[in-house]
């Protein structure tokens, strides 16, 4: 049954597809279209009346003579269905209405090879084009996330309620200690999420070069749509040659489950040559949400716990295969793993990365992590956790020196460009949503929710982008200067009770601390610095 329902989503999304297409391939036509002078016979504007809305559509007949013959037509636009995107209807109606009650002729144009064919207004309409657009991005992109969950489904088909004492063996996928990474699954999803996104923005470089040329500037926003579709495309690529390059990695497990409170005990095994000589291992626990359903149905992932450590990669008598030894302890007090709410999830994964020429390696797990016995003083001790660097902080990229009044601690600006540079994209796509539906269709309250929010995406990116935190410490004195504007402020160290961190943001999978400090006789943290990265190495710094 999901199958099915998948693949009528698809079906569907294609169908809105060839639907757009169609309007496009109308307009080009029309392009060549020859202008005559036409009498109207009829005007109206039929208006649609639903539950939640209302649409309109203007309808005529007119006749027209060509080619030594008399013509008649109801075509009136390309797209000729109604709809409440903007005021074209009522516009197009007033327009056409005024010219019917003066008993003046209109403009019509007609199809050189099929006088019988004729419109009355051959425009390209960007609003109602970015609004079909999304159709075929949506329908198809349901669709094609069912079809890939349903496969994962069947791969680890839930049988929980048949080892109610071994709840991990309800899934296929953890019936072994031998746990697979995503491999080719990951770049083709990336693919045709790209192709899909480059799909329905690629109709607007027909239209905005005539929508420039006669004087729209603001269409120039419109190229942001084919830029994320180039973004998505590298993604993909990048994607491909990631899974060419170091294949399917695996990660075999001491023990099944993972103990909770206990210590992840793992060999990591990479069918690929790198160069690097050790592998970051970031081990988290993410609560997954689903909200809304239908076209407001929303997922989102926050990150409750997370560890990261480096692990030396070793070569064994199979030169072709490198493995590192994977160690990391896990808290006592976060949840176990639960799939079985599909609104509401626990998931613990463990990421594996490695800085290499070319593309980086990247493999990623799901963990089985349940509450079971485990020997508490192994645990405790964990002789294979590799020792903590005395210099762990200097990984939050802070940059340390010495001045007349102290030691100096120094995050620069620009230190978060990449990341930055994505959350800006994000809201000038959405501003520049806004943008096209205030001045295109006059949709003030839409227009006006996406400008907002658009605007307040780009302020988080210009805080990100030009935040810079620097503390220095000396002559009794800690000195701090935080955020983008922010000047220098001085607290005597004696009236400092505590420094600490704490989460502030996660970006992806990276997330950042912020190192508050409070004063005795006061309950108000101040934070000094922000976007660290680390928990480890903030917690080393602090």
């Amino acid at each position: 049954m999901r199958k099915l329902f998948g693949w009528l989503f698809l079906l569907a999304g294609l169908t809105i597809g060839l639907w757009l297409g169609s309007d496009l391939y109308r307009w080009q036509q029309a392009r060549g279209w020859q202008p005559v002078s036409a009498e109207l016979l009829h005007v109206a504007l039929q208006e649609n009346q639903s539950d939640d809305s209302t649409t309109w559509r203007v309808t005529a007949r007119y006749q027209y003579d060509y080619a030594g013959h008399l013509w008649q037509s109801d075509q009136v636009a390309i797209a000729d269905r109604a709809d409440n995107i903007g005021d074209f209807q009522q516009r197009l109606y007033a327009q056409l209405n005024h010219s019917w009650q003066q008993q003046q002729p209109v403009t019509a144009w007609v199809n050189p090879v099929q006088p019988q064919q004729a419109l009355l207004n051959r425009e390209l309409r960007p609003g109602l084009l970015v609004f079909k657009g999304l159709f075929p991005l949506i329908f198809g992109g349901i669709g094609l996330s069912v079809l890939l969950l349903g496969r994962r489904a069947r791969t680890g088909a839930d049988n929980a309620g048949k080892h109610n004492d071994q709840p991990w063996l309800g899934r296929r996928q953890w019936q072994s200690t031998s746990l697979v990474s995503a491999g080719r699954s990951s770049w083709i999803v990336a693919l045709v999420m790209a192709l899909l996104w480059i799909a329905v923005s690629m109709p607007l470089l027909f239209v905005l070069p005539d929508e420039i040329a006669d004087g729209n500037h603001a269409a120039l926003i419109g190229l942001l749509f084919p830029l994320v579709g180039v973004g998505l495309i590298i993604w993909a690529l990048r994607a491909w040659l990631r899974w060419r390059r170091y294949g399917q990695s695996r990660l075999q497990l001491d023990t099944l489950p993972v103990p909770l409170g206990g210590v992840l005990r793992a060999a990591l095994e990479i069918p690929g040559q790198l160069s690097s000589r050790s592998i970051q291992a970031q081990l988290l626990c993410v609560r997954k949400t689903v909200s809304g359903s239908g076209k407001n149905r929303r997922t989102s992932e926050s990150i409750l716990w997370e560890n990261q450590y480096d692990f030396a990669i070793q070569v064994g008598a199979n030169k072709a295969v490198q493995s590192a030894r994977v160690v990391i302890p896990l808290p006592d007090d976060q949840p176990v793993s639960d799939w079985h709410d599909q609104r509401q999830q626990i998931i613990w994964r463990l990421r594996a990365s490695a800085s290499e020429p070319g593309v980086d390696y990247a493999s990623q797990f799901e963990l089985p992590v349940f509450a079971v016995e485990h020997d508490q003083a192994n645990a405790d001790s964990t002789p294979e956790l590799p020792p903590q660097q005395a210099d762990l902080w200097r990984d939050t990229g802070v940059q340390h020196g010495y001045v007349s009044h102290g030691q100096r601690f120094y995050w620069p600006r620009y230190r978060l460009l990449a990341a930055s540079l994505w959350v800006l994209l994000a809201g000038l796509i959405f501003g520049g949503v806004g943008v096209v539906l205030l001045q295109q269709q006059q949709a003030w309250l839409m227009g006006g929710v996406f400008v907002l929010i658009g605007l307040l995406i780009v302020w988080g990116a210009v805080t990100m982008l030009f935040q810079r935190s620097e503390i220095t410490f000396g002559q009794g004195q800690l000195r701090y200067a935080h955020g983008v504007f922010g000047g220098e402020k001085v607290i005597p160290l004696a009236e400092i009770r505590q420094l600490s961190h704490k989460r502030s943001a996660s970006i992806g999978y990276n997330t950042y601390y912020r190192i508050e400090l409070q004063r005795w006789g006061s309950e108000k943290t101040i934070s000094i610095a922000d976007w660290v990265p680390g928990e480890r190495q903030t917690a080393a710094l602090v």
